[in-house]
């Protein structure tokens, strides 16, 4: 089942993030994270990017090689999905 108010697949019919928004105040639609599409509370203060995204992507970027094997990643999804493209 997908939340109500920012579509995560949940088991009931808000997620736990859009359950505390909701307690909080009057609930307006969530902003999602422009990565992993979690709720964020405060996009004004935080950005487009969930704390857990920001840090993740903080981590990769300090590394070369971890750098390197992201974009690697990146490169292989988008050469399988015109593959597949190509087969359909």
């Amino acid at each position: 089942m997908l939340c109500r108010s920012c579509g995560l697949e949940t088991t009931a019919t808000l997620c736990e993030v859009c359950q505390s928004l909701a307690a909080a105040g009057p609930l307006a639609v969530p902003v999602p994270c422009r990565h992993c599409r979690a709720p964020i509370a405060k996009p004004a203060e935080t950005g487009t990017l969930c704390q857990l995204c920001r840090d993740l992507l903080r981590i990769v970027r300090s590394s070369q090689w971890m750098a390197f094997a992201h974009a690697e990643w990146e490169q292989e999804n988008y050469q399988l999905a015109k593959r597949k493209l190509e087969l359909l």
